[in-house]
């Protein structure tokens, strides 16, 4: 958890500074490496819990963004193209995201349950990670909005928040919902608005649903 993560870093010495950084540093560091991993709300995206890609319902997926598998004398031979189902799945590994084509796009999600929306969760890779010098993340999305679906063809939309990702910001970024009233969802629609400069396709790592089981509050 986040107090053994602290803890960690502390029992490396009792002074001021380590490795040549000062401690809070370290320990920020230390803290933002557990929560890439495990944010500690609930994720009613999650498929492994139960949550799915609403059937055909997002943008298509950017082929060309296919990354090679298997290779004979160098040459790829067979590439794997990610599903949009890869951003319910844990990880964040660079290139292990679902593209689309442009700079917008859209995906709905039937959460695991009914739930009432409180927050939303978006990550991309790390800029550390980046191939690019200046550390920037053109595929990144930018501006995005989230929707919560009444029913399951979409008759009735209601809008829960717009949003900015920032490329200087945290690889996982959270969003509470900016609607003063929100009622219960089972289908969550993302939309990308806009990306950070890559004309060809964009790239989505991980979404995350939070929210209040409806059990809970009715």
């Amino acid at each position: 958890n986040r107090e053994h993560a602290y803890q960690k870093v502390l029992l490396k010495g009792q002074s001021k500074t380590w490795e040549g950084e000062p401690v809070e540093n370290k320990i920020e560091e230390a803290l933002r490496r557990w929560d890439a991993d495990k944010i500690g709300i609930p994720d009613y995206a999650l498929e492994s819990a139960g949550g799915q890609i609403h059937g055909s319902n997002h943008s298509p997926t950017f082929a060309n963004g296919a990354i090679p598998q298997v290779l004979l004398f160098g040459i790829p031979v067979w590439y794997e193209v990610k599903l949009p189902r890869v951003i319910i799945q844990p990880g964040s590994t660079p290139g292990e995201c679902w593209a689309f084509h442009g700079s917008s796009g859209f995906v709905v999600i039937k959460l695991s349950r009914l739930i009432k929306p409180t927050s939303f969760t978006l990550e991309h890779m790390a800029t550390t990670l980046s191939q690019f010098e200046d550390h920037s993340i053109p595929s990144a999305p930018k501006e995005f909005s989230v929707w919560g679906w009444a029913d399951a063809r979409g008759s009735e939309k209601v809008l829960l928040g717009e949003y900015l990702y920032s490329d200087r910001g945290h690889a996982l970024q959270n969003f509470p919902v900016q609607a003063t009233t929100v009622p219960e969802f089972r289908y969550i629609e993302l939309k990308v608005l806009s990306n950070y400069g890559n004309p060809a396709f964009t790239c989505l790592y991980r979404f995350r649903v939070h929210g209040l089981p409806y059990k809970t509050y009715n």
